[in-house]
């Protein structure tokens, strides 16, 4: 799916491969944080592509911060930030909601 988003949003052909595995990583990110269901929204807006990764009915009870970072989380929020122009990663007590978006060019 978000191969097929790419070859039609604009994306630079250079940046295809990176969007793609950008979508991977959200999702990575958004179950990370335990059994859930996930939706995937891929659009265009002006100038950029954006993706956001919804993940809920999780299990956020782990503490009062919610679910801590290990060195898998670091890596893949780190990843996404060389992958993407914009990035946030937003979990509250309804799930968690990954964004993320590349300029077009």
């Amino acid at each position: 799916m978000a191969a097929a988003f790419v070859a039609r949003s604009g994306i630079e052909a250079g940046r295809h491969a990176d969007f793609v595995l950008a979508v991977s990583e959200a999702a990575a990110c958004a179950l990370a944080y335990g059994p859930c269901s996930v939706r995937l929204r891929l659009w265009t807006a002006g100038t950029r592509a954006l993706g956001e990764i919804h993940a809920d009915d999780m299990l956020l009870l782990q503490g009062a911060h919610g679910v801590r970072q290990d060195g898998a989380e670091t890596l893949r929020r780190w990843l996404l930030r060389q992958l993407c122009d914009d990035v946030s990663v937003e979990p509250g007590p309804h799930g968690v909601t990954v964004r993320f978006s590349v300029v077009l060019t």
